[in-house]
């Protein structure tokens, strides 16, 4: 009897032995596979992602002739000069041409302009430690620099085999990421006068609009977004587009 007990309990051990090793080796495949299976869906839903920026094709920069607009404490040229309307508020600016051209302002001090850099990065020291244990020392870097790593971030890079750490850093810039493409297939980086980052959408293709991404030497960060109502034809060229950003610069305090 006392050796029916043994062996029971040895069966009863062996048998929870196996279910514990079991249910670790599925979770350890769920945590491993998640991140490749949910890059896998959203490359094929979103088809931006696989977009990475490349260097602007034309480095011409147009001297501008256009109204000069300040706005939030900065300042920038452009190529139109008639005002059609103009409507403010704190946090972005709506300016509209005659010529159906308009341009969405983004207050650069608000939280709706804060680079994602600092979302991730949160708000107390234990966060901090955590994104760091994550995502590396480019989670502490300058918001252009965090950008840049966002937007080369592809589905690709997720592998199945790939350690987990590595997959979930490329989830968490692909997650930001799929909120900054807003279905453009292009991305342009640009380094003009004081300004550098990155060009969202070619002026030359359909539906004309480009979106500017850019960032200061103080890690300030400026969007302008430029469209027009009528888009049936290019409203501006690459070379405005670089002079745009040339001239944009902080209007000085008195």
């Amino acid at each position: 009897m006392n050796e029916r007990w043994r062996v029971s309990w040895e069966r009863v051990g062996l048998g929870l032995t196996v279910s514990f090793g079991l249910l670790w080796l599925v979770s350890l495949i769920f945590y491993d596979f998640t991140p490749w299976y949910l890059a896998s869906r959203i490359s094929r839903d979103d088809p931006s992602l696989r977009v990475v920026p490349i260097q602007v094709p034309v480095r011409t920069v147009a001297k501008l002739t256009g109204a000069r607009i300040g706005l939030f404490e900065f300042s920038f040229q452009v190529p139109w000069t008639d005002y059609d309307s103009r409507t403010d508020s704190k946090l972005v600016r709506y300016v509209r041409f005659k010529n159906g051209v308009s341009l969405m302002v983004f207050n650069p001090t608000s939280a709706v302009n804060g680079a994602n850099a600092n979302i991730v990065k949160g708000t107390s020291e234990h966060d901090r430690r955590i994104i760091l244990g994550i995502m590396g020392s480019r989670a502490l870097s300058s918001n252009c620099d965090f950008m840049a790593a966002e937007l080369a971030a592809t589905p690709d890079q997720v592998k199945w085999w790939k350690p987990r750490t590595e997959n979930t850093q490329n989830m968490i810039l692909l997650t930001l990421k799929s909120m900054e493409m807003h279905d453009f297939r292009e991305i342009y980086t640009l380094e003009f006068g004081e300004m550098r980052g990155f060009q969202f959408g070619d002026p030359a293709v359909p539906p004309y609009k480009v979106w500017l991404d850019l960032y200061d030497v103080n890690n300030r960060r400026y969007q302008i977004w430029m469209v027009a109502h009528i888009p049936s034809q290019p409203f501006l060229s690459q070379a405005e587009i670089n002079g745009i950003v040339a001239s944009l610069h902080p209007i000085p305090h008195s």
